[in-house]
């Protein structure tokens, strides 16, 4: 039983002008690390989660779980050190993503054929994954052929670790490709870069949390790993990136569709939200709770 659920990203590439054939970027273009916050929120989810949370039984559906499992993560939200819009950001997307706690769920939503039957967010009627809304986005102007570019890649890695194709030492090294790409590249400031960079930063503060909660974790669920080519892979890297990519891509599409121009603040709250509610599913007593 693998606990994969959610994760990673939107990115856009823009090429910096170049100089007497030199590249020089500004001085103040993005850069993942001015996105340390969102993965530092991220990780203060989990560990509230591991260290606090308490399964009960007396919820007999999935949905009361569910339900349950977002009370318990709103109520830390009160205790954050964020501003109002903040906090009301945060808990708006923790309901919206919500589901996405169920493994099967979150799986079938970014990774299913058509027998999903979601509608194309530009498309009404036309079933949808992941890239398929990637292929949307790109189609309908909303991002450029080099999101489209790194997100295809970054979701085809996420896919190919879930499906245990490949390692977690592999999906980390595409992830650090895609942090050295996006530093030297010339994202600015209310742009997509916004959101690429908390997608990207969470994908690193996932890295560090499960390789040092990874171990109790499983001792909550049982040993679950398995192995490629002799390396193991364990269930929770993709889970985080999966679901940041697919929270990035839905509130892209949203913002696309429903505001006059995208708020990448929202967006990247959204992002954040939803690896939250996909890493919490791959906690071990969740996922053994979810599946009582």
């Amino acid at each position: 039983m693998k606990a994969k659920l959610f994760f990673l990203a939107l990115l856009i590439s823009v090429f910096s002008c170049t100089e007497d054939q030199t590249e020089i970027l500004p001085e103040d273009s993005l850069k993942v690390e001015d996105f340390l916050e969102y993965g530092e929120l991220h990780n203060a989810f989990l560990s509230n989660v591991q260290d606090n949370f308490r399964t009960i039984g007396n919820f007999d559906q999935l949905n009361q779980k569910i339900d349950y499992i977002t009370d318990f993560q709103n109520d830390f939200v009160e205790t954050l050190n964020l501003n109002d819009e903040e906090k009301d950001l945060l808990i708006e997307n923790l309901e919206r993503y919500e589901e996405f706690v169920d493994e099967s769920f979150l799986v079938e939503f970014a990774f299913g054929e058509a027998s999903f039957n979601r509608s194309s967010v530009f498309d009404e009627g036309n079933s949808s994954n992941i890239f398929t809304m990637i292929d949307d986005l790109s189609a309908n102007d909303v991002i450029n052929s080099d999101t489209e570019s790194i997100l295809d890649r970054l979701s085809i890695a996420l896919k190919d670790n879930y499906s245990e194709a490949t390692s977690d030492q592999e999906l980390k090294t595409t992830i650090e490709d895609l942090v050295a790409e996006f530093n030297e590249l010339n994202y600015e400031t209310d742009t997509e870069g916004e959101m690429v960079g908390a997608v990207l930063a969470i994908s690193l503060a996932s890295i560090e949390w499960w390789s040092l909660n990874g171990a109790a974790s499983e001792a909550d669920l049982g040993s679950y790993k398995s192995t490629v080519d002799g390396v193991e892979v364990a269930p929770w890297l993709a889970a985080d990136m999966l679901g940041a990519a697919v929270g990035a891509t839905i509130a892209i599409s949203g913002q696309a569709l429903f505001a006059d121009e995208i708020n990448w603040k929202v967006v990247a709250y959204g992002t954040a939200a939803s690896a939250v509610v996909g890493s919490t599913g791959a906690i071990g007593r969740i996922v053994k709770w979810l599946k009582l």
